[in-house]
């Protein structure tokens, strides 16, 4: 009740307890302070929405957004999409999954305040499963960097793929834990013949690219030592199984904890070919330079050695290794002197010819034709020099006109012996006749010894007082002996066909002591009649087939040449027994044995070695030619098929020995010896 002011009168009333009620509230209002506090810290965007307008939104949404919280409170989603296409679509969708699985998770773009577009990934759920229309919680993750970085991955990877495809090298990716292939490139494909299917997941050993398991046991070992990579040559084969020549270069590297090697492969098969044909080549010319009997040394601007071949390391006794490089003066001192000539060829770029060099070696007189040739190669000036010994060809020249001189002689003693051989006949004719008229019983000597009142008995009497048969026996034989010679020598000078024929070896070097017994010297006082000659012929002897002419050219060189060392041995005072030569023949089953003997000052095993060498002889300088037991060789190898050798000891004389088949003679066929002769 209350009183007419109002105040009351009387108060009633009912208490309650509302302390539980107080404490949930309290807790309602914590747990709330919790969610709006988690809501707004999360750094995802959270928004609430019902029928797709903001109820509320976090800080972090917000940001994302660009948008205050006053923006969208309120207003659609729709502001945040950059066209109604893309809002509609993620309408659609979220809610399409949400009734399905209740839950809506899409990807999409945002408008950002500022007109900047974002991608972002949206998750719708519902406040209340079984009432979608009660709203529905939205949570935005900007994903812009994400997509960024897959963006740069993907083109990175894109870029990868594209270089890897476009390497020139073959190159591929093994793992290490199991060493498969991982990928190769379209160079590998091209050059091993595989596709990129047939070899990724399997081994090398598997594919069988190695031409040897050696081989890849040898080129992998080191790598298996050295884990941090490996490049060298490789030998691998194709799938057609051609061998490929590689610079094969490894290199590990990690990636998601596994282990990785890049291996790129450069196929230098064509340059190892090259460089062998290269190097073969250079060996073939190495070989020639060195083969060449000339002196070859190249030098530069400076005259330093480039070039030296074996007969410049030969006749200097210093080796390639020890010239090159070095000044030309200092290793090869004769050639160093012709520097300026060097110098001028290269300055001027023309060669130099015809330059002889004349010296005197161990009393031997050498001559050498120098000729330098200027070289341009490689932007590098200098000379390649030749040096030929022309020592041999000089002599020859000076026997060519030796050869000549002696042939006119040889014409002119020809002519002179028939102009002798005639007033000879009619001397011994003469003498014969003479003797006869004096001596003889005829009947005219008779009569005139009457007619003169003589008895023949008295004036033969008084010719055998007087010695006169036997001197006109003398003047006879003398005469018959002289033409001998001379008939022996226009034999053996005479210019007639020469041909195999049967001869009677006995007679044969008889004759040819017929034309020994012409050789004495005035000067020297030497006469080959003086020598002891002792004739050891064999009866049995059989006739042998030869060309008569040319072995009593051999026989008659052979004694010459003894009669030559015996007398220069007596000279000496190195002789004191009597010279002696005796020629000797015998029977060897199918050949003849003939020997030249002398008891002369012998021959060493060097001159022995070298005595049937053309051009060598122990003569002194312009005595001798050293052609004649070459010849003499020349003729019984080669023109009878026969041998002929030397044994000697010095101080003991020397024996010539040679060998005549009695059969199958190597040549059977006349040749011409005149002077059409083209030879």
């Amino acid at each position: 009740e209350f009183d007419q002011t109002g105040r009351p009168l009387l108060v009633s009333g009912t208490n309650s307890d509302i302390t539980e009620r107080k404490r949930m509230e309290e807790t309602l209002r914590e747990n709330e302070a919790f969610l709006r506090s988690l809501f707004s810290a999360t750094p995802a965007g959270v928004g609430m929405l019902r029928d797709r307008l903001f109820l509320a939104m976090n800080t972090a949404l917000c940001r994302i957004t660009g948008y205050s919280e006053k923006d969208l409170l309120g207003r659609s989603t729709r502001t945040l999409y950059p066209d109604e296409k893309e809002f509609n679509r993620v309408g659609r969708m979220l809610y399409t999954q949400m009734e399905q699985e209740g839950l809506g998770v899409i990807e999409t773009r945002f408008r950002r305040k500022d007109g900047t577009i974002i991608d972002v990934l949206l998750c719708l759920s519902p406040f209340d499963p079984d009432n979608p229309k009660a709203g529905v919680c939205v949570t935005v993750l900007d994903i812009s960097e994400r997509k960024r970085m897959e963006k740069a991955l993907r083109e990175s990877e894109e870029k990868y793929v594209r270089y890897f495809n476009t390497l020139v090298d073959a190159a591929g990716v093994t793992r290490v834990s199991d060493g498969r292939l991982v990928e190769i490139n379209k160079s590998c494909v091209e050059l091993f013949g595989y596709t990129n299917e047939e070899v990724v997941g399997k081994t090398t050993t598997e594919i069988g690219i190695w031409i040897s398991q050696e081989e890849r046991d040898r080129w992998m070992q080191p790598l298996r030592d050295h884990p941090g990579g490996r490049q060298a040559e490789a030998y691998l084969k194709k799938r057609d199984g051609s061998p490929v020549v590689a610079i094969l270069s490894v290199t590990p590297f990690q990636q998601d904890g596994e282990t990785y090697l890049f291996f790129a492969c450069k196929d230098i098969t064509d340059r190892k070919k090259a460089e062998e044909d290269l190097r073969r080549l250079r060996k073939y010319l190495e070989n020639i330079i060195n083969s060449m009997p000339s002196v070859l040394v190249g030098v530069d601007q400076e005259g330093r050695v480039t070039q030296w071949n074996r007969q410049a390391a030969h006749q200097t006794g210093v080796s390639e290794e020890n010239a090159f490089g070095k000044n030309l003066e200092d290793v090869f001192p004769a050639l160093g002197k012709e520097i300026e000539k060097i110098r001028s060829a290269i300055r001027d770029r023309t060669a130099k010819r015809g330059i002889r060099k004349t010296y005197q070696v161990g009393g031997e007189m050498r001559h050498e034709d120098l000729t330098i040739y200027p070289l341009v190669t490689n932007g590098v000036e200098g000379a390649v020099i030749r040096m030929d010994d022309v020592t041999e060809r000089v002599r020859l020249e000076e026997m060519m006109i030796q050869s000549e001189k002696m042939l006119s002689v040889g014409g002119l003693a020809a002519c002179m012996a028939h102009e002798i051989n005639n007033p000879l006949g009619g001397m011994i004719q003469t003498v014969s006749v003479l003797r006869d008229r004096l001596i003889g019983d005829l009947d005219a000597n008779k009569r005139a010894a009457d007619q003169c009142g003589v008895l023949l008995e008295k004036i033969h009497s008084y010719m055998k007082l007087r010695g006169i048969p036997q001197m006109l026996d003398t003047v006879r034989d003398s005469g018959k002996r002289a033409a001998t010679i001379v008939q022996n020598m226009l034999s053996f000078a005479r210019k007639s066909e020469s041909s195999f024929s049967s001869c009677s070896l006995a007679e044969l070097l008889d004759h040819t002591l017929s034309l020994a017994a012409t050789d004495y010297d005035l000067k020297r006082k030497h006469d080959f009649r003086e020598i002891e000659i002792i004739r050891e012929y064999s009866e049995d002897l059989p006739i042998v087939p030869c060309e008569s002419q040319k072995i009593q050219q051999v026989i008659l060189n052979l004694l010459k040449n003894a009669s030559e060392a015996m007398r220069e041995a007596q000279e000496r005072g190195q002789m004191t027994a009597s010279p002696r030569i005796v020629l000797r023949t015998m029977r060897e089953d199918e050949a003849v044995r003939i020997e030249v003997e002398d008891n002369g000052p012998g021959m060493d095993e060097r001159v022995q070695k070298r005595v049937f060498e053309p051009f060598f002889t122990t003569k002194p300088v312009g005595q001798g030619t050293g052609l004649g037991l070459s010849v003499s060789y020349f003729i019984i190898t080669e023109n009878h098929g026969g041998s002929m050798s030397v044994e000697s000891q010095p101080g003991e004389g020397a024996r010539f020995i040679i060998r005549l088949p009695l059969r199958g003679t190597k040549h059977h066929v006349s040749r011409r010896t005149d002077s059409s002769d083209p030879r």
